[in-house]
C-alpha cells in the first residue's frame, strides 16, 4: 500500500481512554498515511454504532487515542480537522501489528 498522504494527529488530554497513554503534545506529530473518503458504519468508543466519512490507514503501530484530533487534507486541498471516533491496529496472520487504521 502506498502512503502518499500526510496528516497531523494533536493530542488531547483524555482521561477516559487508558490505552491512548498520557503524552500531550503542543505541537502536532505528522504522520506519512492514505486518506480515504468513503462511508462506513463502525463501533465507537462507547461500544455504538457510529457513521465514519473518513480512513486514515499508518503504517506500523501509531498512538492514537480518542480525544486526539486529526488534520487531514480533503481532495478539494482543504485542511480539515475533526476527531477520532474509532481506530484499531490489525495484525497479519504471524501475528505482527500492519498498520494504524483510524475513522474519522
Amino acid at each position: 500500500m502506498m502512503y502518499r498522504d500526510v496528516v497531523k494527529i494533536m493530542r488531547q488530554a483524555d482521561d477516559s481512554d487508558p490505552w491512548a497513554g498520557n503524552s500531550v503534545g503542543d505541537q502536532p506529530e505528522v504522520f506519512r498515511a492514505r486518506v480515504t473518503f468513503a462511508t462506513q458504519r463502525v463501533i465507537g468508543e462507547n461500544g455504538q454504532e457510529v457513521t465514519s466519512s473518513v480512513h486514515i490507514r499508518m503504517p506500523g503501530i501509531v498512538p492514537v487515542g480518542y480525544g486526539d484530533e486529526v488534520t487531514f487534507t480533503e481532495p478539494s486541498g482543504t485542511e480539515k480537522t475533526k476527531k477520532i471516533i474509532s481506530y484499531k491496529v490489525p495484525r497479519n496472520l504471524e501475528g505482527q501489528f500492519m498498520m494504524t487504521v483510524v475513522h474519522l
